[in-house]
């Protein structure tokens, strides 16, 4: 029965995730939706659990995303799965801490792999079937600094609340 519960929480949150990141994104205004949700509950995950699975939850996460996604499918499943591959392996590596900064660096590095690996995609997609690749303009760079700079704004706020609540993510000083 335990289990029972615990898989429909698991689906109800990654619905839940979804649905709001949805939400963000069609409700708010002009740079506020470029908050990445999915990105900012990926970082937390990681850093709560320093778990592999949690890789496999942001491939769920993203699965859902690229099914909503206008792109051809799989652009955004790549991307945002082996971005948060590659935060996961960064955290176990480099940012071994749970400071605020690391949390922070990690989120930015992330969503910087992320975008690259995906703007990478749609230029092999339009060289690939022939189509027009009108995407590198001012304009897509200023909504990724935005995309960038609203996420992990947000990351770092909700960062810094749970840390004051819990004692789970307070980084951890090693006396010698």
């Amino acid at each position: 029965m335990k289990r029972i519960i615990k898989f429909i929480s698991f689906l109800f949150s990654t619905f839940l995730i979804f649905f709001l990141h949805s939400f963000i994104f069609l409700a708010l205004p002009f740079p506020f939706y470029q908050i990445n949700l999915v990105f900012i509950v990926v970082v937390l995950m990681v850093i709560w659990y320093e778990a592999g699975w949690v890789v496999w939850y942001a491939f769920l996460l993203f699965l859902l995303l690229d099914f909503y996604s206008a792109l051809p499918f799989g652009i955004t499943l790549f991307s945002g799965t082996m971005s948060a591959l590659i935060i996961f392996y960064l955290y176990l590596n480099i940012f071994t801490n749970k400071s605020w900064y690391g949390v922070l660096a990690l989120a930015f590095l992330g969503l910087i792999v992320f975008r690259f690996i995906y703007i990478i995609l749609i230029f092999l997609d339009s060289l690939i079937f022939g189509k027009e690749f009108g995407i590198i303009s001012q304009d897509l760079f200023r909504l990724i600094s935005w995309e960038i700079f609203l996420t992990v704004a947000t990351l770092g706020i909700i960062f810094i609340l749970l840390t004051k609540f819990t004692k789970r993510l307070n980084s951890i000083m090693i006396k010698t």
